[in-house]
C-alpha cells in the first residue's frame, strides 16, 4: 500500500461570507423563547429552580465573609452562628500584619494582567 503525498502546490482557499445572507430585519415575533411567550407557569418554575441554585452559589462567598468577620473562638464553635452579631475586624488586621497579602495581590495582577 503506499502512501499519498500532498502536493507541494498550494490549494485554493474557499472564500468565507462575513455578513450573513439577508440584512434585513428579521421577522415579526411577540420576544419570546422560540418564538412563544413564557408562560407565568414557567416563570415561577424557572425561578424555583434558579433561586436555590443562587443561593447554594452564593452560600460560600458568605461563610467566607461572616468567618472573616467573627471572633476566632466564634469562628470555629460548633454547631456555627449562621447570624453572628460580633463582628470585628480583627481576623483582617491580623492578617495583613503577619502575611504579605498586598505583595501576593500585586504579584497576581503581575501574572495575570
Amino acid at each position: 500500500m503506499a502512501i499519498e503525498r500532498p502536493s507541494a502546490e498550494p490549494r485554493p482557499i474557499a472564500p468565507v461570507p462575513l455578513l450573513p445572507e439577508s440584512t434585513g430585519t428579521p421577522d415579526a415575533g411577540d420576544g419570546g423563547p422560540g418564538g412563544r411567550q413564557q408562560s407565568r407557569r414557567d416563570r415561577l418554575m424557572s425561578l424555583a429552580v434558579l433561586i436555590p441554585v443562587a443561593i447554594i452559589g452564593l452560600l460560600p462567598f458568605y461563610w467566607m465573609v461572616t468567618t472573616a468577620l467573627t471572633p476566632r473562638a466564634a469562628a470555629i464553635r460548633v454547631p456555627p452562628n449562621l447570624l453572628p452579631f460580633d463582628a470585628t475586624l480583627d481576623n483582617l488586621v491580623a492578617l495583613f500584619e503577619q502575611a504579605p497579602v498586598l505583595l501576593w495581590a500585586f504579584n497576581s495582577l503581575l501574572v495575570a494582567g
